[in-house]
């Protein structure tokens, strides 16, 4: 076949735009900010005409002139700003570098029973009533409450539990109760009229909760700080999928007893049983990406070797292995594989997908189960993540949380 003068200039045009859009794709993916470790480079692939200067703190090095490959080389400590430029004359984008030293973790993997006391009341529901002429009334629908409300004060009066607030509605006079609500975070008031039923009981018609427990997994210990973090993703009312904001709770110890199998449909569970009296850590934050807190003891879990943090730049698809228990108090490691990581939920609790590879965990479990919720994730001698939620259909796959990610979502609320 013979090419034309003029397709091979056509060709070559429309390989440069290619090459052009390429790059400007490869930039436009990096986050405005970048956190690295001391003596720790990362690399990244980048193509002319888009150029990146660093200084003295932060050396740019090319592998080569023909290089599509950027070495970024921290030199020390602190922020740094990276410009990037088309042909090193107009700036488009300034990445900032936050350079630290290396850290740490305890990894966990241990089952811990969680107790959470929420700060409000959520509201799971209304219903119909019937008063003592035999109508049936609802009040607390006819007055505006949702489903999904959080009652935060009724007549004036905190609320800690659903026994106070029982107690509130029982002694209020002629039934009438003034609430005070929080919906999708913003604050409302309503008063509900009771209606009043059998007994000479006045009756809301609302059904609240103000709590929850379960068994989930520890992520990681920080023997520096005492905190741990565990689960990798929040607890939510399971009716109403709130969040619960904290006003108290504690982990303990867990027993676990039992494993029910997951398969295609039905995600499986650790069964386990644990006591108020081995409390081991307190709850103090419920967020987007686990809870935190902090531990009494940390030999009571014999958590005891620290393994260096990956940063979220540095997972990489391949070999991995997570941290379980399914028997016990045993804490075992079992091979998995890290299948895809997403750059479009990067700042999220769904940053990977992890598959189970390893047959002792299939066999006893199916795969991933619910308890295993926080399951730390090992990569190449690092603590690079955590699992976070099973995939119903194939309980082999689930998604996985950056350590990054959960460290850094701490740090900031504190």
């Amino acid at each position: 076949m013979v090419f034309t003068k003029k397709f091979c200039k056509v060709l070559a045009k429309t390989l440069a735009v290619c090459a052009f859009i390429y790059s400007f794709q490869i930039v436009y993916s990096l986050p405005s900010d970048l956190l690295m470790y001391e003596g720790e480079g990362h690399t990244i692939n980048m193509i002319n005409p888009v150029v990146l200067k660093g200084g003295e703190s932060v050396l740019i090095k090319k592998a080569s002139p023909i290089s599509n490959k950027v070495d970024i080389i921290p030199k020390k400590s602190g922020k740094h700003k990276i410009s990037l430029s088309l042909l090193g004359v107009i700036p488009f984008k300034t990445l900032e570098v936050n350079v630290k030293k290396a850290d740490t973790l305890i990894p966990g993997g241990n089952a811990i029973g969680i107790k959470l006391h929420s700060d409000g009341l959520i509201v799971v529901g209304t219903s119909e009533v019937v008063d003592i002429n035999k109508n049936p009334k609802n009040p607390a629908k006819d007055a505006g409450v949702k489903e999904g409300d959080v009652i935060v004060e009724a007549n004036g009066q905190k609320l800690s539990s659903s026994k106070d607030f029982a107690n509130i509605i029982k002694n209020a006079p002629e039934g009438i109760v003034e609430l005070k609500i929080l919906r999708n975070d913003t604050p409302i008031n309503i008063t509900v009229n009771g209606a009043l039923c059998e007994n000479n009981e006045y009756k809301l018609g609302i059904w609240v909760r103000d709590g929850t427990a379960g068994v989930g997994t520890l992520t990681f210990y920080n023997p520096k700080t005492r905190e741990y973090g565990a689960l990798g993703h929040p607890i939510s009312d399971v009716d109403t999928g709130i969040i619960y904001k904290t006003l108290d709770g504690k982990i303990t110890r867990c027993i676990v007893k039992d494993v029910k199998k997951g398969r295609s449909g039905w995600p499986g569970e650790l069964v386990g049983s644990f006591a108020a009296e081995k409390e081991i850590g307190d709850i103090r934050k419920n967020t987007t990406m686990g809870i935190f807190g902090y531990l009494f003891d940390k030999d009571i879990l014999k958590l005891t070797k620290e393994y260096p943090v990956a940063l979220k730049w540095q997972v990489k698809e391949g070999k991995a292995s997570i941290l379980a228990t399914l028997e016990g108090e045993e804490v075992l490691e079992y091979d998995a594989e890290i299948i895809s990581i997403s750059k479009l939920f990067y700042n999220n609790n769904k940053n990977m997908i992890i598959k189970i590879t390893d047959e002792r965990l299939l066999k006893k479990s199916g795969g991933i189960v619910q308890g295993m919720s926080g399951s730390p994730i090992l990569q190449d001698g690092k603590i690079v993540g955590a699992v976070t939620h099973v995939f119903v259909n194939d309980p082999t796959k689930g998604y996985g949380v950056f350590i990054e990610n959960m460290l850094n979502l701490l740090e900031n609320q504190n």
